[in-house]
This record gives structure tokens, C-alpha cells and sequence, in this order.
């Protein structure tokens, strides 16, 4: 599993969103079709979104631009000034809609000291268990 907005394979925490579709002209998403032209592409976001540490702060302090700055850096290597700008404009408008579709609920929790993974397993929070570490982190 990776991070849904930058890719890091380190997921730490998953945010609940309810399910959209959106055209690419709302979404900011284009691509080249074999002519050359680019067409609209649509976007499917079903249930939730993964998040490693970094991305989940962000999402936590509802940080859009700071959400949006840091995955774009995370893209921008061997991609022109003008292909990384129209990157940002696409993530900026996908994370504005996560962000409009969010599930914010409080829900118990536990985060495991260790590596940071957050469970809402009630089980995991009762002994402090942490699936990414397979070790009962939590209670000493």
C-alpha cells in the first residue's frame, strides 16, 4: 500500500472520504491521447485515502497547500518547470476534493511509538498492538 498523495511507501494512517467521481476539468486531471491532444480523464475516489506520517500531518491540520507542496516535490524530478506546474494545479484540485469529501470523524486510536502506525482496531488500542511493527508497542 502507498501513500495516496505522494506515493511513499510508508502509510501510516488511512482517512475515511466519502466516494466521488470528477471529470478531469474539475479534478485538474489531463492526459495525451495517441493523437497528441489532451482529453479529459476521470477521477474514482472509493472509501478511503492511505497517508504516510508527513502527508497525514497535513491532512490532520487540513493544510491544503502545505499537502499540495509537499507530494508535488515529490514529483518534480525529471519533469519540466511547465509539466510540474500543471502536476501541482492537478494535485491541488484532487486534494481540494478529498478535502470537500472527507469523513471527519474522532474515532479511539492507537499510534504506535515506534514507527508511528495509527489502528483503530479496538483490540490493537485495548494492548497497544502495532501491525506495522507485528509488537505490543504500546503497553510496557
Amino acid at each position: 500500500m502507498a501513500c495516496d498523495f505522494c506515493s511513499s511507501p510508508n502509510v501510516v494512517k488511512r482517512f475515511q472520504c466519502k466516494d466521488f467521481d470528477s471529470a478531469s476539468r474539475d479534478a485538474g486531471v489531463m492526459r495525451m491521447n495517441a493523437e497528441g491532444r489532451f482529453t479529459n480523464v476521470v477521477l474514482n475516489s472509493r472509501n478511503y485515502w492511505a497517508a504516510c506520517a508527513n502527508c497525514a500531518a497535513y491532512v490532520d491540520a487540513e493544510d491544503l497547500k502545505g499537502l499540495t507542496d509537499y507530494a508535488a516535490d515529490h514529483w518534480r524530478e525529471g519533469l519540466t518547470e511547465l509539466n510540474w506546474l500543471g502536476l501541482k494545479i492537478h494535485l491541488h484540485n484532487t486534494y481540494r476534493l478529498f478535502f470537500a469529501n472527507r469523513i471527519r470523524i474522532e474515532e479511539p486510536s492507537f499510534t504506535c511509538p515506534e514507527c508511528g502506525l495509527t489502528s483503530h482496531n479496538a483490540n490493537d488500542i485495548e494492548q497497544g498492538y502495532c501491525g506495522g511493527c507485528h509488537a505490543f508497542t504500546g503497553k510496557k
